[in-house]
């Protein structure tokens, strides 16, 4: 009876036994994905389940689930191609066996990796593991070149494109930026450190446009301009490129009098030194600037010219005897060689009373 029972036991032991056994290890986690900075160093751990194993290391693990202490070992299914990983066959740890490059090596590597219990017949699991490599911002931005010249006339148009990346938008000078890094690393924008507030630069393709009017006669004096502007990428900024930038003058002003037309009326015997206000002048600075101006047309002596001004100013009395009036035309030039006319009409009144017909005598006696 006693035999009987122990047998009963040891075959339900067995059996039991058995079925545990015969159960598949799992993993705690069915996939693994994790990103790894393409700066690690090798030999560091680049995957794990979350949370992270206690000692820190990056780990995929697989266990009996009524027997925890069963060993397990792992293996990598298969995979081709370019491969830095390395799987430990005993923990599950993957360590990294040779440098992470963004720019030039996959950027995502897709496998499963095994576990087998160390049992026999042993029994196998498997689970899908992603690791993707994470630029990292090695590089800063450069020009090239680092500088360039420009040469504008005052009289370019607002909105006229300077410089810029882009060879597609007419620029007088293309220049370039560029960053090794090739990802989000590698994206670039562009800030000004200095500019002029009669420019302005696209963030994007650091495209330097005329914003406001460069006319030297209305809108400052200053004709050369050093714009400095940096290409940044998410984390580090370039030196400086500088954009020199000479503004030339231009004879854009005829030279102008005050009015294209005079009139003055004039009593007769009105004193000398009346001032007629024939002024003219010339809106530019520099090139262009006024010259002078001279007769065109006058009666000699009558009238006294300021050469500068225009400023007419009679030189004798107005009789009313000697002429009933005078015109008088006035040529205005710059330095460019522009010029400009303005006519003056002086008229001069006869005195009061004053009768041209009027006769020494009454009468005259004539004898044929």
């Amino acid at each position: 009876m006693q035999s009987s029972y122990c047998r009963a036991l040891m075959l339900f032991t067995f059996l039991f036994a058995k079925g545990v056994y015969a159960q598949p290890p799992i993993f705690t986690s069915p996939s693994y994905s994790v990103q790894v900075q393409e700066t690690t160093a090798k030999t560091v751990v680049g995957v794990a389940p979350s949370p992270r194993p206690p000692d820190g290391f990056l780990t995929v693990r697989c266990i009996n689930r009524f027997n925890s202490s069963v060993g397990m070992t792992y293996t990598i299914g298969q995979i081709s191609g370019f491969f830095p990983f390395v799987l430990n066959s005993t923990t599950g740890s993957f360590s990294v066996t040779q440098d992470l490059v963004y720019a030039t090596q996959p950027r995502s590597y897709n496998f499963s990796v095994w576990c087998y219990d160390n049992l026999s017949p042993n029994l196998s699991s498997n689970a899908s593991v992603t690791i993707s490599v994470v630029e990292v911002d090695k590089y800063a931005p450069v020009f090239t070149p680092t500088y360039i010249f420009l040469t504008v006339n005052e009289t370019t148009s607002v909105g006229t494109v300077l410089a810029s990346t882009r060879r597609d938008v007419g620029a007088f000078k293309v220049y370039n930026a560029t960053d090794m890094d090739v990802g989000p690393e590698g994206v670039l924008n562009y800030t000004v450190y200095y500019l002029d507030p009669r420019f302005s630069v696209d963030a994007t393709f650091g495209t330097l446009t005329v914003q406001q009017s460069l006319n030297l006669d209305y809108n400052g004096s200053t004709t050369f301009n050093n714009l400095k502007i940096h290409a940044c990428d998410p984390h580090v900024c370039s030196a400086d490129f500088n954009i020199f930038t000479t503004i030339i003058r231009q004879n854009d002003h005829y030279p102008m009098f005050s009015q294209k037309v005079y009139s003055v009326t004039y009593n007769d015997s009105t004193l000398p030194g009346q001032v007629i206000p024939s002024n003219c002048t010339d809106q530019d600075i520099g090139v262009g600037a006024l010259q002078g101006v001279v007769f065109l047309n006058t009666t000699p002596g009558v009238f006294l010219l300021n050469s500068s001004t225009g400023v007419l100013t009679t030189n004798i009395s107005m009789e009313y005897r000697r002429a009933r009036g005078y015109t008088v035309v006035l040529l205005c030039s710059d330095t460019g060689g522009l010029t400009n006319t303005s006519t003056v009409y002086v008229t001069i009144t006869p005195p009061p009373n004053y009768n041209p017909l009027k006769f020494s005598d009454p009468f005259f006696i004539f004898t044929i």
